[in-house]
C-alpha cells in the first residue's frame, strides 16, 4: 500500500511540474518577441536598414622606389589581396592611374604606368571597392618592379552612397513585407550630414499624428564613398 501511495506521489508532482511549465510558457513566452514592441520594431529596422545600406572596402598605401627615370609601365610579380580588376582604384594624390590586375595567375599580379625619378620613393593608395565597375584598362611593355613594400591593409565599414539610393528608390510596403515588420505599423529613416545637417536620406519620408508614441534611435555613423572617405552622418530610426 505503501509503494501505491508512492507512485501516486511521484505522479502528481510530475503533473504539477507539467502545468508549472506550461504556465511559464503561456504567461511569460521565453524566447518569444512581441513584434510590435517598440524595442522589436526598432531592432527589425536596424538590422535591414544595415544590410540594405551598409558596405566595407579594403585601403592600402603601396611604396615603390624605381631604378630609372621616365614614364614606365610597372608589374608587380606578387599582389597579396584577391582583388578584382576593375574595382580597384591606384591613386597618387589626388590623380588615378592606370592599373591592371591579372587573377589568371597566382599569386595576382598588379600592372601600373606613372612617371617615375631615379631611386626617388613614391606612394600610392590602392581601393579596393566591390561596388565599382571601372572599364577594364589593358597594358603592355611593363618593367618588373622589384623594389616595394605594402603597407598594413585597412578595412572600412559604413553606409553606401549608392545603397542610400537604392533604397530611396523602393516601394515602402514592399520593403515592409521583406523586412517582416508588423504590417500596421510605420517606421522612417532620415541620414543627416553632421556637418551642415543636410538630409541624404528621408524614407518614406511618413510623419506620425501628435497622438501617437513615437519611438526614436538615433546614433552616428559614416558614409564611406567610393574611394574611401568618410562623411560623419547622424541616422535617425522612427517607428510607431
Amino acid at each position: 500500500m505503501k509503494k501505491g501511495i508512492n507512485y501516486i506521489d511521484w505522479v502528481i508532482a510530475i503533473g504539477i511540474f507539467i502545468v508549472y511549465i506550461i504556465f511559464i510558457f503561456v504567461v511569460f513566452k521565453p524566447g518569444i518577441r512581441d513584434p510590435s514592441s517598440p524595442s522589436y520594431m526598432i531592432d527589425i529596422v536596424k538590422t535591414n536598414f544595415i544590410k540594405e545600406t551598409y558596405y566595407s572596402i579594403e585601403t592600402v598605401n603601396l611604396f615603390v622606389k624605381p631604378d630609372s627615370d621616365g614614364q614606365k609601365i610597372y608589374l608587380i610579380q606578387k599582389l597579396p589581396f584577391s582583388w578584382q580588376n576593375g574595382k580597384v582604384l591606384m591613386k597618387e594624390g589626388n590623380n588615378n592611374l592606370n592599373i591592371e590586375i591579372d587573377n589568371s595567375v597566382n599569386p595576382p599580379t598588379l600592372e601600373f604606368q606613372d612617371t617615375f625619378s631615379a631611386n626617388i620613393e613614391k606612394e600610392y593608395r590602392l581601393i579596393y571597392n566591390p561596388e565599382l565597375n571601372l572599364n577594364p584598362v589593358s597594358l603592355s611593355q611593363t618593367e618588373i618592379l622589384t623594389d616595394y613594400r605594402f603597407g598594413v591593409k585597412q578595412d572600412l565599414f559604413g553606409i553606401s552612397p549608392n545603397n542610400i539610393t537604392k533604397l530611396g528608390a523602393k516601394d515602402y510596403q514592399a520593403l515592409k513585407s521583406t523586412w517582416h515588420f508588423p504590417p500596421l505599423k510605420e517606421f522612417n529613416i532620415e541620414i543627416k550630414k553632421v556637418e551642415d545637417q543636410s538630409i541624404l536620406l528621408n524614407f518614406p519620408g511618413n510623419t506620425p499624428t501628435s497622438d501617437v508614441r513615437v519611438f526614436v534611435l538615433n546614433y552616428n555613423d559614416n558614409i564611406i564613398q567610393d574611394e574611401g572617405t568618410r562623411t560623419p552622418v547622424l541616422v535617425t530610426l522612427k517607428t510607431w
